[in-house]
């Protein structure tokens, strides 16, 4: 009996033992997270919340209101990855954040971003013109110019850009003021890639135009209810934004990623961010100033 018993005890040990070397396995792949014993924080709001709803249904799912607060949660350990944009969490990582690391592949399927279009806007035929607006400097090469800016060089210079002399127009964006290099603050003032492209198109329009700051939380709810016009502030294309909202073609495609915990074990991907590296999933007609 006591042999039994001993026997059983081992057993168990054993058991345990490989359960914890399981647990503590190094996470090598973005599947390999889709497991009840992960826990994989996303901010409200964004695409990688629902891309994580698809393709991780069996892992925990834990939303935090800001990706700073979910970025400190991973370094606590209070989570096991977290999921955002790929340019937006490397750019963090080259911005200071240690101790963390992006899995190679993907998360999902890329990502629309467009302008989103208040359907109840009092400008006439706005959906159309701001489509009209894109092809146009799509066409001139200003678009290409502008990634190129923004996103390659990490050049934060706004350009001059002049404003209508008559405006016919008053056109009210939505922006966030948030999320860098989009649509941020700098020196006090919005700055990035949204806010070049919403002066661009009010000067298009022939508009004197304003800013309207929300969240991503609100922003679509204020283009519905014709608070705002537009919306120009990195939007993601959803099929539950498109219930209550227009949306231009697209100006660009994202791909999300996993963000783990890095034991310093091996290199981290600081520094100096390849910029090819990061935009290899998006198609060549959303990086075609390469």
């Amino acid at each position: 009996m006591k042999k039994m018993m001993k026997c059983l005890i081992a057993l168990l040990a054993v058991t345990a033992l490989l359960a914890c070397s399981e647990d503590a396995k190094e996470i090598e792949s973005v599947a390999q997270l889709n497991a009840p014993q992960y826990t994989i924080g996303y901010e409200e709001g964004q695409s990688s919340a629902t891309m994580l709803l698809k393709t991780h249904p069996n892992a925990v799912l834990k939303s935090f209101t800001d990706k700073i607060v979910g970025y400190e949660a991973l370094k606590q350990g209070k989570i096991d990855a977290f999921a955002f944009e790929r340019l937006q969490l490397q750019i963090a990582i080259d911005s200071g954040l240690s101790g963390v690391r992006l899995l190679d592949e993907p998360l999902g399927d890329t990502i629309n971003v467009a302008i989103g279009i208040s359907r109840v806007s009092k400008i006439p035929d706005l959906e159309n013109r701001i489509n009209e607006f894109l092809d146009s400097i799509q066409a001139n090469g200003t678009l290409e110019k502008m990634r190129k800016h923004w996103f390659e060089q990490g050049n934060e210079t706004m350009p001059e850009i002049a404003k209508p002399e008559n405006p016919t127009l008053h056109i009210k964006i939505g922006t966030t003021g948030l999320v860098q290099p989009y649509s941020y603050y700098k020196d006090n003032a919005l700055n990035g890639f949204d806010i070049e492209l919403s002066k661009r198109l009010a000067l298009w329009l022939n508009a004197d135009f304003e800013f309207g700051i929300y969240d991503y939380n609100s922003i679509v709810a204020a283009a519905a209810s014709g608070d705002i016009d537009c919306i120009v502030a990195n939007l993601n294309e959803t099929a539950e934004r498109k219930e209550r909202i227009n949306f231009s073609k697209p100006i660009s495609q994202i791909v999300n990623a996993i963000m783990i915990k890095d034991d310093g074990s091996r290199m981290s991907q600081t520094g100096n961010v390849n910029r090819d590296s990061l935009l290899k999933d998006v198609p060549p007609q959303f990086r075609d100033w390469k």
